[in-house]
């Protein structure tokens, strides 16, 4: 057996794991949503493009769609800003910030579900100890999670509570790795804070980071388990996303058809959206035209 062979062979199990795991569910995805898929999943009758029609015409999917950009968004603001800020705060290295730095993973391993109990208890109205503190102090008590207009911007504020961790030590990383001689140069040159950080750090960690606004879009427009284990899409469909219209519609009201095709919708959408991040997005190699 030839050597290019042996590496094919060694290939092999990882490109199983990734069309059992990944490719063959997004094939029966895209082949549920041309059907009418009765309950316990086998395959129906072929209805073309109705079950789009029906996603398409439905009020709540417009919904669930601008809730879904939304929150993506807000997200990918606060996971790029937080995390450049705390970065930079452990920068210098002392004791405290070592440790903090071994420390700081703490929430993003914590199991969403742990997080979204936690919080659901903390800022409970009449019971929580956000409220009892806020009581304390002499305001009156807030619902979090109860109120439409508060809801999405404190799971969002969750959220990037849990990412922020991961985002920080990706961008300290990108930081350590600047030569400190680009900065001494160009202090020497009479080049001020403001422009060292423009002209020479947000250039260079950009040539580091630049997966990372890519990862937080994915990660947070699929997050269902902390939205449906604190406010379950509510109150209403205020904090209700695609991922959990899909679950409603596949096991709630058992439509396999208009959930395929909903998540049909979702996943070439992400396909655009990741296209034009990597035509547009990745950094040239140095050296390169």
């Amino acid at each position: 057996m030839n050597k290019q062979w042996r590496n094919y062979l060694l290939l092999l199990p990882v490109a199983l794991f990734v069309i059992i795991v990944f490719a063959y569910p997004i094939i029966k995805t895209f082949q549920y949503s041309f059907y009418e898929v009765p309950f316990g999943l086998d395959k129906g009758e072929f209805i073309g493009l109705s079950n789009f029609k029906k996603v398409f015409s439905d009020g709540e999917f417009w919904v669930r769609l601008k809730n879904t950009i939304f929150w993506t968004l807000y997200n990918l603001i606060l996971q790029l800003v937080l995390p450049l800020l705390v970065a930079f705060i452990l920068l210098k290295r002392t004791w405290l910030n070592k440790l903090t730095q071994s420390l700081i993973l703490l929430p993003w391993i914590v199991p969403a579900v742990a997080i979204a109990v936690v919080f659901r208890l903390f800022l409970l109205p009449g019971l929580g100890y956000a409220n009892t503190l806020i009581s304390t102090l002499g305001f009156n008590q807030i619902d979090f999670l109860g109120n439409s207009s508060l809801a999405m911007i404190t799971l969002v504020f969750i959220n990037t509570w849990k990412f922020v961790p991961f985002g920080t030590l990706v961008v300290l990383a990108a930081l350590q790795s600047i030569p400190q001689e680009n900065y001494e140069a160009a202090q020497i040159d009479g080049a001020g804070a403001w422009q060292r950080f423009t002209k020479i750090t947000l250039p260079l960690m950009a040539q580091k980071i630049w997966f990372l606004p890519f990862l937080s879009i994915v990660w947070n427009f699929n997050v269902f388990d902390l939205i449906w284990l604190t406010t379950q899409g509510g109150p209403g469909l205020s904090t209700e996303t695609l991922p959990i219209g899909i679950f409603r519609y596949a096991f709630r009201t058992f439509q396999f058809g208009k959930a395929a095709a909903t998540a049909t919708v979702a996943i070439l959408g992400l396909a655009i959206i990741g296209i034009l991040y990597f035509k547009f997005a990745i950094p040239e190699k140095e050296g390169v035209n």
